[in-house]
């Protein structure tokens, strides 16, 4: 199972059941973006900013790579397998790596179309995040916007309380759940473990074929920005 954390995202793992059941009927456009400081405010990489971080020989790419490849393997999470359409690299702060990327992208299997934005560009602070996906069908719409909480930090001492609740009575607590984007990784994590103690196959996980499909589509990408100019 590939660690692509954003499945496991609470509004993302709702708007996945309800897309299954058909409440906004056939998908026809799915659009995601993320935009966010990229390794200028990375929390795992100390300042000044290492210089692998713009290497192209070390990173292997830019922000559709380290951002896209997230947003790219969601798209397929919906539609199954795709076809890059178009793709438009962004290098705004003159980086030997893309800093921007827009492409656009069809599902194998239906009408379905996408667009996934990501960029390095933005300065951003936590609990500031600037992800959203969005769902268009023919009988209705979908936002991770409207399933995510509005006031976070309102939502970290609900979160906390209900914690503290948990070890008052002896339950487990859930780590992280008062963030809302990290408690994706203790989702992740746990679901892969409870998998394999019951010896289940991950089927909501991405798998190494997934993983594979994704790295291919970001291949294309670059191939066709490169075509395009």
């Amino acid at each position: 199972m590939i660690g692509h954390n954003f499945r496991f995202l609470d509004a993302i793992d709702k708007m996945k059941n309800a897309a299954d059941k058909g409440y906004i009927g056939n998908l026809e456009v799915v659009t995601i973006e993320m935009i966010t400081n990229g390794p200028f405010a990375h929390p795992a990489v100390p300042k000044p900013v290492p210089d692998w971080w713009f290497d192209p020989r070390k990173i292997g790419g830019g922000a559709l790579l380290d951002l896209g490849s997230h947003l790219l393997d969601l798209f397929r999470f919906f539609v199954g397998d795709s076809k890059m359409l178009f793709s438009c690299l962004d290098h705004k702060l003159n980086l030997p790596v893309e800093d921007g990327a827009i492409v656009v992208l069809s599902s194998s299997n239906s009408s379905a179309k996408g667009i996934v934005n990501v960029g390095w560009y933005q300065r951003s602070v936590f609990p500031k995040f600037n992800f959203r996906l969005i769902l268009h069908g023919n009988a209705g719409l979908m936002s991770s916007g409207d399933l995510m909480p509005s006031n976070i930090y309102l939502h970290a001492i609900k979160e906390g309380t209900k914690n503290f609740c948990r070890r008052l009575i002896g339950r487990n607590i859930q780590p992280l759940s008062y963030t809302t984007i990290f408690g994706s990784y203790f989702n992740e994590l746990k679901y892969f473990f409870d998998c394999a103690k019951r010896d289940l196959n991950p089927s909501r996980g991405a798998s190494a074929i997934d993983g594979l499909r994704t790295i291919e589509l970001i291949e294309e990408a670059y191939e066709r920005s490169d075509e395009n100019g």
